[in-house]
């Protein structure tokens, strides 16, 4: 057995941190930040214009999505279907009978459906969810609830002071909850000429509206103290070892492959992450930037600030205490064994580098500079999985690593 070929390798990794950029389709961005290592998969952009702010909600095949001040049906190709004589913002929505219910502060209550956009009333509320046959509407520590059937509610509709100011509402069974501080149970009567407010929890921090989401008999939420699940008698924290790195400030959540799917804010540079909540980890990690999420067609659909795209699965991540993501079987292109030599790294701050071969696991300590460093690498593998872990945010600007490999070749006995 002697060596016959001789070549060098790298294997560079294709980060784009700027993950508005024209650039976002096939490429990967990653990013140490609150516990997680960032991952960008590929996106598919579905629209070519970029200026949504979120989307109202899905109807069958159709996303309604807005802009500053103007409202877009999406089912595969692009319609403008109204204009608003103020900016939209962040409208609160619930879907009622093959209708999207939408609430826009400074505009009112609309109803969208197919290709029509119609204004019932110009009272607008902080939160909309629907419970039983009603529409209930949140504003400030009071909740108005709809006549039965009717696709509206109004400040005319009969209504009930809570104890408290609450930030969102969302239905559970036939049952409506106002979350806040001061967590409310609103149960309908039989007749729903009324219904009965009782206080299940208090000290919760301040709720994030858009953050409630429900999987299965469970309701998921965000406040500014961490994440909550409310199982219809009780609330508790959950996700505490993750929740102390993260501002939730304007997250949103929806529900994806039976997973809490979590995106935070845009302006902290925050990445989009799919829980499971009942073994309290990551599932998968997606882009930062993301504005906000709707399942379209058994795909994530993501409002972007340059546009709506489509995202395939994310990245496996793992959570911990020291911050840790896992990239699986880096590939050289190449069989044979590969032998490492060195590492190119651009980190502003210190990260631990641990190489795992078929053998071994090999630790490299990089402190953090604002140059690329070259650090001497040793080991061998014919595939190599890289873990990086961090004691708090890192931000990783360039990765590439260079390795030699030799493919033998069997000459025989003469």
């Amino acid at each position: 057995m002697t060596p016959s070929k001789r070549g060098v390798l790298r294997y560079k990794f294709d980060f784009a941190l700027d993950c508005a950029s024209a650039d976002i389709a096939d490429c990967a961005s990653v990013e140490v930040i609150g516990g997680a290592l960032r991952a960008l998969p590929s996106f598919t952009r579905l629209s070519t214009r970029s200026a949504y702010q979120g989307i109202f909600g899905r109807l069958g095949d159709t996303l309604y999505l807005h802009s500053n001040n103007k409202v877009y049906a999406y089912d595969g190709a692009l319609q403008e279907i109204a204009t608003v004589s103020s900016g939209i913002g962040k409208p609160c929505s619930a879907e009622y009978r093959g209708t999207i219910i939408t609430s826009i502060k400074s505009f009112g209550t609309c109803v969208l459906q197919g290709s029509d956009f119609t204004r019932v009333t110009s009272d607008a509320y902080d939160d909309l969810t629907v419970a039983g046959e009603r529409i209930f509407a949140l504003r400030g520590n009071a909740v108005y609830f709809g006549e039965v059937g009717e696709h509206s509610v109004s400040d005319s509709c009969e209504y009930a002071e809570l104890p408290a100011q609450c930030n969102a509402i969302v239905t559970l069974g036939n049952s409506a909850y106002a979350l806040g501080d001061t967590c409310c149970k609103l149960t309908p009567s039989a007749d729903y000429n009324g219904f009965q407010v009782s206080v299940f929890a208090r000290g919760i921090g301040e709720v994030q509206r858009g953050s409630a989401a429900v999987l299965g008999n469970r309701v998921v939420f965000a406040a500014s103290d961490g994440l909550y699940c409310l199982d219809g008698s009780r609330v508790k924290r959950i996700f505490n070892k993750i929740s102390r790195n993260i501002d939730f400030t304007d997250c949103f959540a929806s529900v994806y492959r039976g997973g809490y799917l979590l995106s935070l804010p845009a302006t902290a540079n925050r990445p989009t992450l799919l829980l499971d909540i009942d073994e309290e980890k990551c599932l998968c990690v997606y882009a930062a930037n993301i504005s906000q999420t709707q399942v379209y067609r058994g795909k994530i659909s993501a409002v972007f600030a340059n546009g709506l795209f489509k995202g395939e699965t994310g990245v496996a991540a793992e959570y911990n205490d020291e911050m840790q993501y896992k990239f699986s079987n880096v590939d050289f292109g190449v069989n044979g064994v590969k032998h490492l030599r060195c590492l190119l790294i651009k980190t502003a701050s210190p990260v631990d580098l641990y190489l795992t071969s078929e053998s071994e696991t090999r630790l490299t300590r990089v402190n953090g500079k604002p140059r690329v460093q070259r650090i001497p690498l040793y080991g061998s593998g014919r595939r190599f999985c890289l873990h990086i872990k961090s004691k708090g945010d890192a931000r990783i600007e360039y990765l590439e690593l260079a390795a030699e490999t030799f493919k033998e070749k069997n000459y025989g006995d003469k």
